[in-house]
């Protein structure tokens, strides 16, 4: 679906939940048939306003601060009527905006390092775990790791997490031991219009444009620019919809409808540490692709049984589809017969960059040291996997369709849904 119409411009709407007839392809269930409301003889317009906040909500059971806060507003407006004059129109036209704000605080409980740095090592012995060289398998005394034992890069990302998140719930020590309320956004615009004209009393038709603009900032489980790994940042999904349908009336029993459609969607989502050129500063090397600015991310580290870092594994992302449909319908009344025949022709245009390993991965366990936090501290990861995209992938397919459905009729309390469909993927 790349366009949701506000409940007030829907003048009805059906889903067909098991087979679709033949009239639909690309789908077995699932198929959404949606009628905008139209202009009549006398203007009508409403306005609409839902708001929802903080003030009656219940609070979180792990807010053990302040209540995160709420606010949603939810607004419209709709309007249509005759387009040029009252007297006898045979234009109409009908207008709808729909808008939301949203300012929703999240609550994080998160598995953060508990250390001590002193200037001799790393004082671990707030963990059960013991502690072992992965070298010599020899255990530390008290769980104290002195410097000249530790990698610079292990020692670069342990630190620089320490720095943005250490343990902050009192009571806590080595595990949920950190709370984060961070803010998710979102601010959505989007309105169509539709205008239909009657040429005579067996020709109509309407056109229809539909634009949608949602802006997201979803917000990782821990601060930036440690972000926690999981899909958020900004993003923003623009949207276009146009649509213009004839229909003619041969006969009471016979009629045409000849429709054109145009989708265009987008999904531009960054990642909250573009810019920062962390892997740089941390000593992670390979990640940053010089002249290419998508390349700069931190890349995901998790750790065994603990808070993940890194962002978004598949950020950034650009992906844009144009969708280009023509179909026309004949539908025939015979007896108990109604017959649909018809022919389609869809066009897809689909260019995407995105990887699942975008600034790579790395994910550190127990099997080396004892503890995942000391694994990283000794540069000793499990695996790692990475995968850089240069540019964008294109994909383009040409469809072409013919199809019958016969909805025969054989008494009242039995009819029968036939139909076949045949598809051509150019």
């Amino acid at each position: 679906v790349v366009i949701f119409p506000p409940i007030d411009a829907v003048q009805e709407f059906s889903e067909e939940t098991t087979d679709a007839d033949a009239r639909y392809g690309r789908g077995n269930a699932g198929t959404i048939n949606l009628i905008y409301k139209s202009g009549t003889n006398q203007y009508h317009g409403e306005l609409f306003e839902f708001l929802r906040n903080s003030a009656l909500d219940a609070r979180n059971y792990f807010d053990t601060a302040a209540k995160p806060g709420f606010k949603m507003n939810e607004f419209g407006a709709t309007f249509g009527g005759p387009l040029f004059t009252r007297n006898n129109p045979k234009t109409f036209f009908f207008a709808d905006y729909s808008g939301q704000r949203t300012r929703q605080g999240l609550t994080d409980v998160d598995t953060v390092p508990d250390f001590q740095l002193t200037p001799k090592g790393y004082d671990f012995s707030a963990y059960s775990q013991t502690i072992k060289n992965p070298t010599t398998g020899v255990a530390y005394a008290n769980n104290f790791i002195p410097l000249s034992d530790v990698n610079p890069t292990g020692a670069n990302i342990l630190n620089f997490y320490h720095k943005y998140a250490s343990p902050n719930i009192s009571g806590k020590t080595t595990a949920n031991n950190f709370l984060f309320n961070p803010e998710r956004s979102v601010t959505e615009d989007a309105f169509d219009v539709k205008v239909d004209h009657r040429f005579s009393n067996i020709d109509n038709a309407f056109v229809r444009y539909s634009q949608a603009r949602d802006s997201i900032a979803q917000p990782g489980i821990l601060p930036v620019p440690l972000v926690g790994a999981v899909i958020c940042g900004p993003a923003q999904d623009p949207a276009h919809q146009a649509v213009l349908i004839e229909t003619h009336v041969f006969s009471p029993t016979t009629i045409n409808t000849v429709r054109f459609g145009w989708s265009r969607f987008f999904v531009f989502a960054q990642n909250w540490d573009a810019g920062l050129q962390l892997p740089t500063q941390l000593g992670i090397p390979g990640v940053e692709v010089t002249g290419d600015r998508l390349s700069d991310g931190l890349p995901v580290m998790s750790f065994a049984g603990n808070t993940s870092i890194g962002d978004a594994g598949n950020s950034p992302t650009q992906i844009g589809t144009n969708n280009y449909q023509w179909d026309d319908n004949v539908n025939l009344v015979r007896g108990k017969h109604s017959l649909d025949v018809g022919v389609e022709l869809v066009r897809l245009q689909y260019n995407m960059f995105q990887t699942a390993y975008e600034h790579g991965t790395m994910a550190y366990g127990t099997a080396y040291s004892g503890l995942a936090w000391t694994d990283l501290l000794f540069g000793a990861p499990k695996s790692g996997a990475y995968q850089y995209q240069h540019g964008t992938r294109g994909f383009r397919q040409t469809d072409l369709s013919f199809y019958v459905q016969d909805n025969y009729k054989v008494g009242s309390r039995l009819t029968l849904n036939l139909g076949v469909r045949y598809e051509h993927f150019l």
